[in-house]
């Protein structure tokens, strides 16, 4: 386990020359092209001096020079002592250019944060990020399903995203087993459908037997009405 270095410095931004000030905001507000090496390292350079602008976060991390095991002590610092980003800027750091489990992890505890009626506006796309996660059993699967079990509302919409995204009549049981992986993409979706196919059955597992049942019952209108269709 790394533990995250405390001794992170947190500089006041305004000590900074007027210029370097304007620049610094205009990156943060517009981003970072890839070739902007001169830019991508000023941002990291200065990245103490930034912790009074959360939504920074994201993209002084897409500007660290590497993430090595032993750079990640003090990105792990860096992100633990930041301050607390709002649940949609958290989102970004949910992208495939972070894979790290620590930081996925903390974005999952800002975007905590959501009611529940915003949670059910990004369901989609918190689903699409489980396929960046790099195991299963993740903060971000967990959430899900704490999320679920306590609002009926949230199980009900996440168990049709799960089925959405899941080949076959009855999602929850159906996969295609040993079949030929092309490529990596190929693989990737597979590893995917598998991942949803897990959350699917844990839902219906702790979602309580009327609700478990009044979804099945729904599952199988759908699928009548698809035949009869």
């Amino acid at each position: 386990q790394i533990l995250p270095n405390e001794n992170i410095p947190k500089l006041d931004f305004y000590s900074l020359d007027g210029n370097l000030q304007e620049e610094l905001l205009d990156t943060i507000d517009q981003g970072i092209l890839f070739n902007q090496i001169d830019k991508r390292e000023v941002l990291w350079e200065k990245r103490n001096y930034l912790h009074s602008f959360p939504k920074s976060l994201p993209k002084i991390l897409n500007t660290a020079h590497s993430w090595d095991y032993a750079s990640l002590v003090d990105l792990h610092g860096l992100i633990n002592n930041w301050s607390p980003l709002k649940p949609l800027t958290s989102l970004e750091l949910l992208l495939p250019r972070f894979p790290d489990i620590y930081i996925r992890g903390q974005a999952v505890k800002w975007i905590s944060k959501m009611t529940d009626e915003a949670l059910i506006d990004y369901l989609p796309q918190l689903i699409q990020a489980l396929k960046f996660d790099c195991y299963d059993s993740s903060p971000l699967s967990s959430f899900l399903l704490a999320r679920g079990l306590q609002s009926p509302r949230v199980a009900h919409y996440l168990y049709w995203l799960l089925s959405q995204n899941l080949p076959g009549d009855c999602p929850q049981n159906n996969m295609e087993a040993n079949q030929f992986i092309e490529n990596d993409y190929v693989l990737l979706q597979y590893r995917f459908h598998r991942r949803n196919q897990l959350l699917l059955r844990a839902l219906l597992a702790i979602c309580g037997e009327r609700l478990c049942k009044q979804i099945l019952s729904q599952s199988i209108l759908c699928k009548c009405l698809d035949d009869v269709g």
